[in-house]
């Protein structure tokens, strides 16, 4: 059965993800990565279509994880979609990484490797704006919510191992 990671951007999704495979021995899938390979064109492609067509298409490439069994990592912004909530609400694996704004503002800040133009031109305050209303939605669609400030992502691994009781 897969293991499907929730959070804002930042949380360390990816990080956790692929320690969290490695560990189990299941593979690790990002889902923007399935989006692109199913849609064949990039997530800014998507974009320019519009919002709306990129997240139909993260909601097809989500019902085509589901079914497997691997670590997922999800875009921070799954959940604004209904159709989304259902599916994450009905499968019993979902972990929402949950970070401290300041924490996770200074993760998107330091992170060269996944530079996020829209995230890095923004202030804690503005980011905060973001993050606020969908607080409500990763918790609700989560199974278990795992506190990442402060840890290290072999710590929030076996957290996460612990409590789904893997």
């Amino acid at each position: 059965m897969s293991i499907l990671l929730i959070g804002f951007m930042g949380a360390g999704k990816s990080t956790v993800g692929r320690l969290l495979a490695e560990q189990l021995a299941k593979p690790f899938r990002d889902l923007d990565q399935l989006v692109e390979e199913m849609t064949q064109k990039t997530i800014p492609q998507l974009f320019e279509e519009g919002e709306a067509v990129f997240r139909e298409a993260e909601t097809k490439a989500l019902m085509a994880a589901l079914g497997k069994d691997q670590v997922i990592a999800c875009g921070g912004g799954i959940i604004l979609k209904e159709a989304n909530q259902a599916l994450l609400q009905a499968h019993p694996q979902v972990v929402y990484l949950k970070g401290q704004p300041d924490a996770l503002f200074r993760r998107i800040q330091k992170d060269e490797a996944n530079v996020r133009p829209l995230a890095t031109e923004k202030t804690v305050a503005e980011m905060q704006e973001i993050l606020s209303p969908r607080l409500p939605l990763y918790q609700s669609a989560a199974s278990i919510e795992v506190e990442t400030t402060g840890k290290a992502p072999q710590e929030i691994v076996q957290e996460i191992v612990e409590r789904l009781e893997l």
